[in-house]
């Protein structure tokens, strides 16, 4: 859609209004004459893709300038040589049946480029808006390139910080009680019945297997470790007050589906080991290294706020 409305002569229109806009902001002065005397070096040649810059010599007759609008004023002059290596490099992109009309159209082309490079250049000293957002995303990647290196990065690299600040806060860190639990689940109610006297006397691990493979193909079966108050997915699991090795659970209703629980082991809460809770520890390192690294920039860089013009926000 976007190609079908970059070609669509409306979208030239608007393109023209633009780069008319900006031949008058600059102030296009264009020199006629060496336009004309360019084409008697352009050939057959640049309709093949083939034409080189090379040919021009040494002729740099001024073809136009444009003046810049920040407060220096600059004139800029474009000789037939620029012109030349523009041709050189974008004789590919024109479609037309002789030379002269290609230079025409070339021509066209480079002194558009040229006021939009120009534009492009200068885009913060005519517009302040621009300019302020292009500071902030400036500073929001010096921001990011340096929390980086103090903070993120570094929690990840520095494995003795990390095993310092885990065996200080190892407290933190902490399983509930857990268990290993089937989950067998059914279309109905009836099946779930079935599952329950088979969960109770078959071994859950061949059950598992014979379900995953497809010999069996009335239920599906999760095995896992479950943590006391993480399985969402199992009401009647955390709906037992105790859990027991070796106990099924009630029958549990959710959408449509009917569940059977068959608790395999139960391990009580017990600390977690690095690697287990490695996510939880680096989030709350990174928090600690952010907080030291403010705590230092505060010390070498003191701020001082003036109450009085704090309060004068706040007033009517």
């Amino acid at each position: 859609m976007r190609r079908r409305i970059e070609k669509d002569s409306r979208a030239r229109v608007s393109k023209m209004t633009f780069i008319n806009r900006l031949k008058k902001d600059y102030q296009l002065q264009e020199k006629p004459a060496a336009k004309v005397e360019f084409k008697q070096w352009i050939s057959s040649d640049v309709m093949r893709n083939k034409w080189k810059a090379e040919k021009v010599g040494n002729h740099s007759a001024e073809m136009f300038s444009i003046v810049t609008t920040d407060a220096k004023r600059q004139k800029r002059f474009y000789t037939q040589n620029d012109f030349a290596k523009f041709v050189e490099s974008a004789q590919n992109k024109i479609r037309v049946s002789d030379s002269a009309t290609a230079v025409d159209k070339l021509y066209e082309m480079f002194v558009e480029r040229s006021l939009v490079d120009l534009e492009e250049g200068q885009l913060d000293t005519k517009h302040p808006e621009f300019a302020k957002l292009m500071r902030e995303f400036r500073d929001g990647n010096l921001l990011y390139e340096l929390m980086d290196k103090k903070v993120w990065k570094r929690a990840i690299i520095d494995s003795m910080g990390l095993k310092k600040f885990f065996a200080d806060n190892s407290s933190k860190y902490q399983w509930n009680e857990r268990a290993e639990a089937a989950i067998i689940t059914c279309s109905t109610q009836d099946i779930a019945k079935k599952y329950v006297a088979i969960a109770d006397t078959a071994n859950i691990y061949t059950l598992e297997k014979n379900l995953k493979n497809g010999k069996v193909q009335d239920a599906k079966i999760e095995v896992r470790t479950f943590e006391r108050g993480q399985s969402p997915n199992s009401p009647t699991l955390d709906a037992m007050t105790t859990w027991k090795k070796g106990v099924s659970g009630p029958i549990a209703e959710k959408d449509g589906k009917f569940s059977v629980v068959k608790i395999i082991q139960v391990m009580p809460a017990a600390p977690k080991k690095l690697e287990e809770a490695r996510g939880f520890v680096i989030a709350d390192f990174q928090g600690l290294l952010e907080k030291n690294w403010l705590t230092e920039l505060r010390a070498k860089y003191p701020v001082k706020i003036d109450q009085a013009v704090l309060k004068s926000i706040y007033r009517k």
